[in-house]
């Protein structure tokens, strides 16, 4: 079955309730672009969600699972949501709402943590790739290091070759459009992540599979060989003479 009639076969199957995180990631979102929108609602919502690379490390991870959530100072709102109601519904309807949920962290989490130890590194030790200093007090938020390291396990884990040139091409793009930008780091180092947990996902996903096979191929030689054996000792009774 082709991986577009998968999905589809997969959310007729499951539901509405196949997209429990998308739906609340989305509401989320437009829950804080609201609040963000008035005075008292910003300041709520820099206290618990506004991640800054100028800021102490203790302060960026107590705010680091909050900033995906929160308005991204160059990305309007209905990009946000189209973002997260695409690559998250797909990945969840595939992976499940855990196992989506787990994989994006770990790329959003280690794009905000790659480009906080840039600035922590300073411009003199990275030369061409160093971004300038005044970036660190800009937001760091949004769910595009999410979405694009999603979006990069899936297509190396369903060995999608043809979405993957397409990926990598619009990755180039954007980081292109955005290279001196703590975005275009971030989705660098998102993607990167996320390619790899696809790769490691795929392989344990065929060593599980394997296995099942081997464990299902010796039940079948147990069974028949059991068989001849009660075959023969059916022969050898003098009952059934």
């Amino acid at each position: 079955m082709s991986f577009d009639r998968r999905v589809i076969a997969l959310a007729r199957t499951r539901g509405i309730a196949g997209f429990s995180l998308t739906i609340a990631m989305s509401g989320a979102l437009v829950v804080m672009s609201v609040l963000d929108m008035t005075l008292p609602g910003r300041r709520l919502v820099d206290a618990c969600c506004v991640v800054r690379a100028s800021e102490p490390m203790h302060a960026e991870l107590a705010r680091l699972i909050g900033s995906i959530l929160a308005p991204a100072p160059h990305l309007p709102l209905w990009g946000a949501v189209l973002q997260v109601v695409v690559v998250v519904g797909i990945a969840e309807v595939l992976l499940g709402w855990r196992w989506a949920l787990a994989v994006g962290l770990v790329c959003h989490v280690a794009a905000t943590l790659a480009a906080h130890g840039m600035f922590a590194l300073g411009p003199h030790h990275l030369g061409a790739f160093a971004l300038p200093l005044s970036m660190a007090a800009e937001r760091d938020t949004g769910p595009s290091a999410l979405t694009v390291g999603l979006a990069g396990s899936l297509v190396v884990r369903e060995r999608l070759r043809g979405l993957t040139v397409v990926y990598l091409i619009g990755l180039a793009i954007a980081t292109l459009a955005a290279a001196t930008s703590v975005a275009g780091v971030e989705h660098l180092v998102a993607a990167g992540v996320g390619m790899l947990l696809g790769l490691a996902s795929r392989e344990w996903y065929g060593l599980v599979s394997g296995r099942a096979a081997i464990g299902d191929m010796g039940s079948d030689l147990q069974a028949v060989w059991g068989s001849q054996m009660f075959a023969e000792a059916s022969k050898g009774h003098p009952s059934r003479r």
